[in-house]
Order: C-alpha cells, then structure tokens, then sequence
C-alpha cells in the first residue's frame, strides 16, 4: 500500500517510483547502509510557497540533487567523537556539512552558504517490520535554495536575524579595530595631560587654552584616520548615508564625551560666581505665573507645550556632548513655539530636529504663539527646571563645539537662551515681587486663611510684560485676565480652586466659588498639569464637600454642558467616570449621565477599570451597581466586547468575584476571546489560580476549554505551574495528555518544569499520566528535571509503573544517559511494591553488560528459550552535538524489553544472577564470572531416550516452531495496519496545519473578523486523531519481535542433537543386522574379527556416552521448553490482552473527550451566528 505524506520531501524519499522503490531503497542497492545514513528533513511548514529564486512552487524543485544534500554518510565503524563537539559530515552526493551544537552549516559543495536549526530527531520504521530504521532529524529550513512567502515556524524554534542598528558612536564605528580606539585615547590622554598643566589661576586664558588643546585633538585624530588604510571604513561609506563629515562629528563626540569630567570641572571653577547667582536668581523667581507672561491666550495647549519643554529641558544639563546639549535646547524651542498641537514622544527623542521649525514663527494664526512670545515662555522653562550649573553648561555649549557649522537656527536658540539669561540676572527685582506676590498667594490658599486671600485678592496684580514687550496691542484683554485670579497657576500648574482641592482646603473653595468675580466658564475649564477637572480631582482626593458644592454649581449648566463636562479627558483620555471607584455612591447619582464606552489612553473603560479594583471593599456592589447603570443606558443589553483593553482584556478577564462573573455570563459577549497573549477568559484565570471562576467557566457549554495560547499552552498546561486546585477541576473536563501546539509538552513536563511536586504526584497517582511521553524534541518529562527529588520521583513512578503486583520486588530500567564519553548507561532502579522509596537500589550497567549477561545465559542454558538482545540501532551519539534522543529511548526499550522478559521467565526471574545484576552495584563482568565458575559442577542426569521420544520432542519443537512463526506474522501484519494507520493520522495532522495556514493569509481575513477562523481552529484540533496511542500500540508490538527471535532461536538449537540421535539409532539398526548376517568360513579370520569386535565395541561406548549426554539434553530441553512455552503464553496472552484492553479504553475516552469538544465548538459556532 502506497502511503502519502505532506511533508513533500519525506514524499519524494519514501514515494515508490516506476520500478517499485523507494528513494532510500535504490540507495541501499547500491551499497548504502541505514546505518551509515543520517536523514535532514525540511520541515513541511517551510517547503511551503515558492522559491524565491526562479519563483516555481517547492513541490517541483525538490530533485534528486536537493534530496542527496540533506543525507549525510557517517561510517559506523568510525570514533563519535567527543560529546556535543563540532563535527564535520559528508553527503551522499559529495557534499560537507558542518554540525555545531543545534545549527547545521552548509559548507563545501553548496552554490551558497547557509545555515538551519536542527529540531529533534525520530527514527523513522518501514512498513517492513524486519528492516532497520532510519534516523531523521528535521531542521526548521532547507539547506538548498530559500523560500519565499513561506508558512512561518514559531518562534520557539526559529532563527531570529537581527536588523542591523544605525552607527550612532565612534565606538560602533572601530568595534573591530580595535587598536585605532587606542590610538585615540593616547590622543585625549596626553590633552588631559596638557590642560592639567594649565594655571588654573588665569581664568582670562584658561577657558581658550583648554579649547584649542580639544580642537587640536579632534584634528590630531582626523589626521590618524585619514592615515590609516582601513578598507571597512570605506567600505561602510559606500554602503551608508555616512560621509566624512558625519565620522569627524563622531570622534569630535567622542572625544568630548571622554575630557568632559575634567573640562567641565574646570569650566565650573572658572564660572562657579556666575553658576550661583544665576541658581539665586531662578530660585527667587520660580513662582512666576504663565499667566503673568503677556502672553494674548493661554490655553490647554500652551501649558501642554510648557510642561513637555521643561521636561525635555532637564536633560539639558545631563549630555556631556555640546551638539546634544545644543539639540536639546533646540528642541526645548521647538516644543515652545511650534505650531503642532502636541509633539509626540517619538519627536522629542529623535536628535533630528525639524530645521525649518522656525520658519515664520512670526505668521502664526490667531490660536498660535509667535516667536516674539518666545523669550517669556523660555524664561519659564528655564526658571521651572532650576538647572544648577546653567551658565557653565551654556559656556560648554557655544564654545565647544568645532566641526559643526552653526546654522541661522542654531544661532537663534543660543542667543535666545542668551536673552534668557541676561532677563534674569537684570530684572530679578521685579520677577522676585511677582513671585513673592503668588507665593503669598497659594500658602493662603493651602492655609484656608479667608481673610488673607481676601486682602491678596483686592491688591494689583503684578505683571512684567514691560519687561519684553514695548509695543503691545493687546493691553486690555491682557488687564482682563491678570486681574482675574481664577486663572493663575502654581508651580505644579494647579489652580486657586485646583489647589483647595488637593490641600482639602474647603473654606477656600467655598471662598472662591462663592466669589462675585466667579463664574461657571471656571469650573467648565480649569485643569490641572494631568488634565484633570476640578470634579475629576476632587473625586480622586475622596473630598466630598468639594464633589458636592461642584455638582451644585454644575446644575446651572445646560443638560449638554454638563454631559460634555462629564465627558472631559484627561492626559491619559480618562474622565469622570473612570474615577467613581473613590466614590461609589456617584455611580448610582451620576451613572445615567456618564459615558461608560469612553476609553483611556490604554483602551480602558470605566467598567473595566471597575473590575479590576480587587482590594477595594464596596467591590462586588460597586461593580453589580455600573452593570445595572449600562443595562438601564443601553436598553437591558450589556456587550461585554464593547469593554477590552488595548491587552485584548475583556471584562471575562479581569472579573475577580464569582456573582459579578455570572452576571456578565448572562450578557451579550465572547466568553472565549483572547487577549494579547492568547490567553482567553479560562487560561487567564487559570493563570491566576482562581479556581472558583475557573469552576463557573467550566460549568458553561460556550467556553472551549482547550483554547490554546500563542505559545500553544492551555488551562491544564498553566495549572501544571504548581495550582492543584484549579488542576483537580480541569482534569475532570481536559485530556491530561493534551500537548503544547509548538513543543509538545504535557502537564506533567510543565510540572517538572515548575518543580511541583504536588502536580507531579496528582497526575501520575490521581490520573495516570504518561511519564515516558516525549515531546517533540524526544524529551521525556524527566528528562527536563533539574532537581534530584523530581528526579527521584520520577524514577520511583517509572519503577512500579503498570506492575500488576504479581512479584514482590520489581525491577527497571528507568533511563538512559549518555556520559562525556558517549558511553550509553541505564539506569535501573528496583524495589518491592508499597515500600519505603528511600529502600529503593540504584545501579548502572553498559549496553556491553548486556551483552554479557544474555551470553552468559545463552551459553548456560542453552536447554532454554532466552529473548534476544540485538540493538540494531545507529549510535545516539552519531552527532555529537545533538545525540539521537529517539535512538536513546530506542535503546531504552531494547533494555527493558529484555529485562522484563527474563524477570517472567519461568527459569530465569529466580537466577541468582540476574538478581545480582540488578541489585548489586558491582561490576558486570564481576559477577558473571563468578557464576560461571559456580556453573561448572552443573549436571544433566544421563538417560538413553528411545526413537519415539526423539520423534515427539521432533515434532513438539516443529510445531512449536511453526506457531511461533504463525504469531510472529500476524503480528507483522497487524504491525502493518497500526502503521499505516499512524501514519494516515500524521498526514491529516499536518494537512489541516497545512490548511488552517492557508485560512490565516489575508484573503480570508474576513473569517477572523466574524470568529469563523477561532472555531475552525477549534474542529481542527478535535477532528485530528491524536497518534500517541497507536504509537504505544506499535512499540508493544515492536518490543514482541525480539521475544519472538529468542524463541524461534531455542527451538532451532535441538535440531543438531536430535539429528545425531536419529542418525544413531538408524546406523545402531543397520550394525545389528550387519551381525546377524555375517558368516565366517570353517572360523577363518578369528583374529581379525576378535578385532574388529573390539574396535567396534570401543567406538560404541564412546558414541554411547556422547549420544547419552546429547539425549539427557534434549530430554531436558523438551520438558524445560514444554513448561517455558505454556508459561509464556499465559504471560505473554495476559500482557497483549491487557494492552489491547488499554487501547480500546483509551480510545472510547479519548472519542468522547472529542465529543464532547465538538459539541462546545458547534455552541460556539451558534454564537457567532447570532451575533
């Protein structure tokens, strides 16, 4: 039967051609072992598309070439080399590769180089059971041509290219040579020298000398490299947008970043005078009042721009770099005097600045400042910043920097700063009364003292517009505002009423707003530096009387004004709303009037904001309360969808009480949705361990229970991390065998992983986990343990796993490892049933132990049946880097196979050998020895059998033989059929992968946007027949065949003896008659027939005790082998019964499970529809 694959190389390899073979078959005829072949594999998601080379799809490029590169030859009676070292192979087709730890390297031979990741390997059997296998390993790419358009492989397992980064400094520039960086730093190295040999004292020359020492520094380097034949540096200016010019600007960076310490303390003596009375200035001076600049408008976005300029300027004094120092002023003005209504982050950290940003700064629209209004808002920046070393940092800046040529903009910021400074010194007088007349202000605000904000209020309001400002046209709306108090802001931008509210202060508030110059404009637009209300701050404070004595004011509005003030956002796009949980009693007075869709700045919405507050008291009520508001708003019709997170969060998500849960259950909304992490509502909360929304989720039928997350885990995987609660509850629902989409992991590997011992001992005692199962790298969960009592654990579960109690002690070999010296160990463990597992015995024996052992008892009891012991594998350590995982395990089950052969075996599970073999911790060939020796006194009675005994035992051993024989093929047979039938399983799997792909592209984008596309996912997973127990099925029946040669061997090894008995009695008959016949003449020749009498009696004693020893033999092998054989059917009938019992079980189990998930899809399916 012709078996197709999706893999399309495993296709062309194992497809029959015209002549009725295989790819491999035609390699082993001519003259290629299996054991010399190791198989590289492209998995199937990557021979997807075209290749990107000539454009034609891979099925039509792959030929007998491109197959030939991935075989590689390695000679079986050549050294493995050392573990996990490089090694080099060679292709049947001729061709090298080099195998360095994952990664495959293409090398001689190949049109290009490249390279693939090796993933895990698997031993690949024919449909011919009698065949040997091959080893395959699949790599995540080929090694031949690239792929275009081709299905990605998860990240777990892919190879990530890095995009190469932008050079920024001159040490990226010379990484890689190394010795010019030196040259350099001998370079600074000696000016440092020279400027501390400067006279410190001669402050008139000092700040030139130590100038022209840089600017002679700088030059000294660009000489160097213009000296140096360096052929990466040019070839990287061919390659980039990098000229001469942009290199001179690096080593000039460079070299001031590397002399600024020392610089910069020398600048800071020189003008320390300066640096304090400048610091003086500004801190007398820095409650001054944006609303005391002279500036015609002030809105939200002026103080917007205010605020970001100051906080881009206090980097200001952190550069040590005079073009950053002066980029960043650049873009402080920027911010300042641009006509854009916000500059994003992303322009505030690129050094690019916009050089046109002063072009017309004078034209701006009536809503804009112009640049005449820059020297103010300036000055406020630099007095909020209070920089302390301003003036050295201004010297450093202007006066250090050499290459760059100063443009009309650069030299505008400079001297505007300049202005700045030069303001603060001269007219610090004025600025400090302004500043002492609003510092007075704001501590009688924060006191609550009436009588003092009565007096301040009536006084004249200060302003220094004559300081900037001759000729101004706008004088009497500008005495408008300064005379209106309302409108000033403190130091933190908060208002007069702003500031009651934050100090809890309500005698000011209530002083304020019952005011006569007061008016409801204020309230409806005053915001504090977060953007926040007066409503929005005084519900953030928990003030009351401030939120009460608001919403009395607030009822002047109209309905809409007060819908739209409700409505208002702040920096983070959050409104009243989004508050109430500091006071919940609003939700229920305010909650018909708010927008409960509004969103903030992460996606959130009041209700979900509302669920995520756990620690508050009032939670439940609180949140049972908003759901009664939006079903009254929105007509008793919640959607839940309507409340995600920019995280993907819905409200199913962040629920963290059980009535509130099922209060949303009974809403409109997807109860499977994903966030961002691929986590649906089941996984998050798993995740969490709440096992009791966990218990309500799984109670209702819409929720699909194995939804996977991006990295393919589901609830039962993330229980695995140590939560046995929310385990016992998935367990009841959930395949406990279910596997990680990418890695294959169980709930038990995970649980290894995570080190719970608790989850390990749940699943393997509570619910029969698989220990030995592998994921897709072949790893068994104890393979992944990194602690000893995991370890242990695991070993004592793998020893008395499926023992049906019928001996006292059990014996296994639990694992098998691989040491420095590629030398294959198990590890086998015994102990009694029930005991103490600190009791159990350790000890390790060889593969030539082994060997040993079963030829020690093959030349011993040669009476007997003795399984056979023949590893026809491959070395795992065949690659060296990455050992053969499946041929591990292979050499594993050859090893136990044997082992539990001989511990049911009627002579041999009492030897005092094999017993000493498994328990003893003393050299195998010790032992042997020594029960070879004890062997020798060993005695067969001797006895003659007659010729139709010798026929019975002839005829017992044939048909023996003959069933046997009969069993062994219809066990080939039904090997047959399971591997067929796995592999059928294998290549649905991999088409509806290969499917469900195709269903992601963009062309049916629209099946994610209805929800199709999640349940198709859904039937995929359970419509695909999972493979692993077939697979267990095929190794039962695999570790069959050498129990099967063991026995047909012990029935052949009779045939020499009973043909020598035949052939005696026959020539005995033919003697007698030869006797009875001969008749000698007149007793003529006495002497020679005395003689011949003689010798022939001689030669029948001797033939007499050989014949008897070989009839003792084979009378005591017919009787042993008669018992052996009815004991081994009984035994071996019990396990094959049992293992098909197990399979059937199994199955009707695993059909229900599937069941029962495709009826939760179509639910889901209905769902969708409706929606």
């Amino acid at each position: 039967m012709r078996i197709g694959y999706s893999n399309i190389f495993l296709n062309r390899l194992f497809s029959l051609d015209e002549n009725n073979k295989t790819f491999v078959e035609n390699l082993i005829s001519r003259g290629f072992s299996v054991y010399e072949m190791i198989i590289l594999v492209p998995i199937a998601e990557s021979l997807q598309g075209l290749e990107e080379n000539t454009g034609i799809p891979w099925m039509e490029t792959i030929d007998e070439d491109f197959i030939q590169s991935h075989i590689l030859k390695s000679s079986s009676g050549s050294r493995y080399g050392v573990y996990r070292n490089i090694k080099e192979f060679t292709t049947i087709n001729g061709k090298t590769v080099i195998i360095k730890n994952d990664f495959v390297y293409s090398d001689k031979g190949f049109s290009c180089i490249c390279h693939a990741k090796l993933l895990y390997d698997m031993l690949y059997y024919s449909e011919d059971q009698n065949r040997d296998p091959y080893l395959i390993y699949f790599l995540d790419r080929p090694l031949v041509k690239t792929s275009e358009k081709n299905i990605n492989v998860s990240e777990s397992i892919s190879i990530s290219n890095k995009p190469i980064e932008k050079i920024t400094i001159l040490q990226e520039l010379l990484k890689s040579h190394s010795s010019v960086i030196q040259k350099i730093n001998r370079i600074i190295s000696n000016s440092l020298k020279k400027i501390n040999l400067l006279d410190k004292s001669d402050h008139l020359n000092l700040v030139n000398n130590i100038q022209q020492i840089i600017e002679d520094a700088i030059i000294s380097c660009l000489k160097m490299l213009r000296s140096l034949n360096l052929s990466s540096l040019r070839t990287l200016l061919n390659t980039t947008t990098l000229t001469e010019d942009d290199i001179g600007i690096l080593v000039e960076n460079y070299i001031c970043n590397e002399t600024y310490d020392i610089v910069f303390s020398c600048l800071k003596a020189i003008y320390k005078d300066n640096d304090l009375e400048l610091i003086d200035s500004i801190t007398s001076m820095e409650h001054i009042n944006i609303y005391q600049l002279g500036l015609p408008f002030v809105n939200n976005e002026i103080n917007d721009r205010i605020y970001d300029a100051i906080n881009c300027f206090k980097q200001f004094e952190e550069t040590k770099v005079p073009s950053e120092k002066l980029n960043i002023l650049m873009k402080t003005i920027h911010l300042l005097v641009s006509n854009t209504v916000k500059i994003p982050r992303e322009s505030q950290q690129n050094k690019n600045y916009n050089e046109n940003m002063f072009q017309d700064v004078s034209n701006f629209s009536k809503d804009n400042l112009g640049g005449d209004y820059l020297i103010p808002l300036l000055l406020l920046v630099v007095v909020r910043t209070k920089l302390n070393y301003l003036e050295t940092d201004f010297i450093y800046m202007s006066h250090f920097s050499f290459l760059n040529e100063r443009k009309g903009q650069e030299l505008y910021a400079i001297s505007s700063l300049e202005a700045v400074l030069h303001h603060i010194l001269h007219q610090k007088d004025k600025l400090k009364a302004i500043s002492n007349y609003n510092l007075r202000l704001w501590d009688s605000v924060k006191s609550g003292d009436i009588n003092i904000l009565d007096s301040v209020f009536k006084k004249e309001h200060p302003s220094f517009i004559s300081m900037f400002f001759d000729d101004f046209t706008y004088t009497s709306k500008i005495s408008s505002v300064l005379k209106d108090i309302y409108y000033y802001k403190d130091i933190n931008g908060n208002s007069a009423i702003m500031l009651g509210i934050k100090t809890k202060q309500f005698s000011s508030i209530d002083f304020f707003l019952n005011h006569s110059q007061f008016s409801l404009e204020i309230i409806l637009n005053d915001h504090d530096i977060e953007g926040s209300t007066l409503l929005m701050a005084a519900i953030k404070y928990e003030f009351k009387e401030a939120i009460n004595i608001l919403l009395q004011k607030l009822k002047e509005c109209s309905e809409d004004e007060f819908t739209n003030y409700l409505a208002q956002e702040d920096k983070l796009g959050r409104t009243v709303c989004h508050f109430l949980f500091h006071e919940p009693y609003l939700i229920l007075e305010l909650g018909i009037h708010l927008s409960w869709k509004s969103r903030d700045k992460y996606g959130q919405t009041p209700l979900f904001i509302l669920s995520t507050l756990y620690d508050h008291p009032n939670y439940k009520t609180m949140f049972l309360n908003a759901i009664k508001i939006v079903q009254l708003i929105e007509n008793n019709t919640l959607n839940v969808d309507d409340h995600v997170d920019d995280n993907g969060n819905s409200l199913f998500h962040t629920i963290n009480d059980s009535d509130c849960l099922l209060a949303l259950l009974d809403c409109k909304g997807d109860i499977n949705k994903k966030n961002n992490h691929g986590y649906t509502p089941l996984i998050y909360h798993t995740k969490s361990g709440n096992s009791e929304l966990v218990k309500i989720l799984l109670n209702d039928k819409r929720t699909y229970i194995n939804a996977k997350d991006k990295n393919g885990f589901t609830a039962l995987h993330f229980s695995a991390q140590g939560n046995l609660d929310v385990m016992n509850l998935l367990t009841e629902v959930i395949n406990i065998e279910e596997r990680t989409s990418y890695t294959g992991l169980t709930a038990l590997h995970i649980a290894v992983q995570e080190k719970s011992l608790d989850c390990i001992n749940y699943l393997v005692r509570n619910k029969s986990a698989n220990i030995n199962a592998l994921d897709y790298k072949g790893d068994r969960p104890v393979d992944l343990a990194t602690d000893q009592e995991v370890v242990d654990l695991l070993d004592e579960y793998a020893l008395f796993m499926n023992n049906s109690g019928k001996h006292k002690r059990v014996v296994r070999a639990v694992r098998a490892i691989i040491d420095n010296n590629c030398i294959v160990k198990f590890i086998i463990k015994s102990g009694f049933v029930n005991g103490n597992p600190k009791n159990l015995i350790t000890v390790i024996r060889t593969v030539e132990d082994f060997k040993l052992l079963y030829k020690f008892f093959i030349h011993e009891y040669s009476e007997s049946w003795i399984p056979s012991f023949h590893i026809d594998f491959s070395h795992p350590c065949i690659i060296p880097s990455k050992p053969s995982k499946s041929i591990l395990q292979a050499f594993l089950d050859c090893s136990n196979t044997f082992l539990q052969a001989l511990l049911h075996h009627s002579t041999f599970s009492t030897h005092e050998l094999l017993w000493e073999f498994f328990t003893v911790p003393e050299q195998a060939h010790i032992i042997i020895e020594r029960n070879q020796r004890m062997n020798i006194d060993k005695e067969i009675p001797k006895q003659l059998i007659s010729i139709e005994e010798v026929n019975d035992a002839d005829f017992f051993f044939k048909h023996a033989k003959n069933n046997i024989g009969n069993m062994k093929h219809a066990y080939y047979r039904l090997y047959r059929i399971l591997y067929i039938l796995e592999f059928s399983y294998l290549d649905h799997q991999m088409s509806y992968k290969l499917f469900f792909h195709f269903l992601q592209t963009p062309s049916f984008k629209f099946l994610e946007i209805k929800g199709h596309l999640f349940v198709i996912e859904h039937f995929i997973d359970n419509l695909v027949l999972k493979t692993h127990l077939i697979t267990e099925l095929i190794h039962t029946i695999q570790q069959t065949e050498n129990v099967f040669t063991g026995l047909l061997n012990a029935f052949e090894r009779p045939y020499p003896f009973i043909k020598e008995l035949i052939s005696f009695y026959k020539s005995s008959e033919k003697s007698l008659v030869i006797n009875k016949n001969t008749s000698w003449p007149l007793n003529l020749l006495n002497n020679t027939r005395k003689k011949i009498q003689l010798a022939t009696t001689k030669n029948n004693t001797r033939s007499m005790q050989t014949l008897l020893k070989q009839s003792a033999k084979l009378h005591y092998t017919h009787i042993n082998l008669i018992t052996e054989l009815a004991d081994f059917y009984n035994t071996h009938i019990q396990k094959i019964q049992n293992a098909l019992k197990n399979f059937a079980i199994a199955t009707l189990q695993q059909e229900r499970y599937k069941l029962n998930q495709l009826q939760r899809t179509f639910l889901i399916l209905r769902n969708y529809n409706m929606d």
